[in-house]
This record gives C-alpha cells, sequence and structure tokens, in this order.
C-alpha cells in the first residue's frame, strides 16, 4: 500500500515544474515591449498597436505559410 506514495509525489512535482516552466514563458504574452528584444520564450514578436503608439504586446510570432511548389 506504501509502495504508490512516491510515484504521485514526484507525478505532482513533474507537473508543477511543468506548468513553472510554461508559465515563465507563456506570461511574457500582451506585456508592453518597446522592441523585438524584450520579449522572450513562446512570445517572441513585439507587435505595434498603430503608428501613434510606439509600444506594442510580445505575442507569439504568426508562422509563414509555406510557399507554394
Amino acid at each position: 500500500m506504501g509502495r504508490p506514495m512516491p510515484f504521485i509525489l514526484l507525478t505532482v512535482i513533474a507537473v508543477l515544474g511543468i506548468i513553472l516552466l510554461q508559465g515563465a514563458e507563456a506570461n511574457m504574452c500582451g506585456r508592453i515591449c518597446w522592441g523585438p528584444s524584450k520579449c522572450k520564450g513562446r512570445c517572441s514578436q513585439c507587435t505595434r498597436y498603430n503608428s501613434h503608439r510606439a509600444h506594442g504586446t510580445c505575442q507569439m510570432p504568426l508562422k509563414t505559410p509555406a510557399p507554394p511548389k
């Protein structure tokens, strides 16, 4: 009966670790940025709202569509 407990603890620690690692990258999403170098992780693209505001938000880079053959 005492055998599954360490496995459960390891699973919980692993899941929490993965969530924290992803959160560290993902929390750049939506942050205000003043240049592309300010964004890190998955949301590494700094997009501008318009020409009147110099700052934008960190967003996921758009994947460029594959060129037709």
